[in-house]
């Protein structure tokens, strides 16, 4: 889809975030919201019988190249605003990751260790997991973590909840 196809068919409001059908030929009347929200959490507009993620339609409505991936700054998969997205490489995209919903820790990558008796943090790098240490408490092992997030460029977002 060229830039010029998809400005015809549809407006996007880079501070909204929101997409609007323009031209007639869709089952919706022009000024209509474009697209729908999946279960997935990502928003997808159907154009000639394909569908489209709405988060890269939006570098194409720009004119941007159209990156590896998209990264949604805040986590909010349907949060389209031109100032929550990013292109990024998927190693980038990942150290922008919300927690695991199945973890018991209150970090990503802190977890307590039955066989050693203390807490113990890692964090992964160029494909490869780094040992932070064990740590007597869970705040000790935290904080390592931390400081590693900051020293390998994760974003201040990775591991929310």
């Amino acid at each position: 889809m060229t830039r010029e196809y998809l400005r015809s068919l549809l407006s996007y409001d880079p501070e909204t975030g929101v997409f609007r059908w323009i031209s007639r030929g869709h089952k919706l009347a022009p000024g209509s919201v474009a697209g729908a929200l999946q279960t997935n959490g990502y928003r997808y507009v159907k154009v000639d019988g394909r569908l489209h993620k709405m988060h890269r339609l939006a570098f194409l409505f720009q004119g941007m190249p159209l990156p590896e991936e998209v990264d949604h700054i805040n986590g909010q998969r349907d949060d389209n605003r031109w100032l929550n997205l990013r292109g990024v490489s998927r190693a980038t995209n990942l150290k922008n990751k919300a927690k695991y919903k199945n973890g018991k820790s209150p970090m990503t990558r802190v977890a307590w260790s039955a066989e050693h008796g203390k807490w113990q943090a890692y964090i992964n790098h160029d494909k490869r997991r780094i040992h932070l240490g064990r740590f007597a408490s869970l705040d000790d092992a935290m904080a390592a973590r931390s400081a590693a997030n900051e020293r390998y460029g994760y974003h201040a977002n990775h591991g929310r909840a």
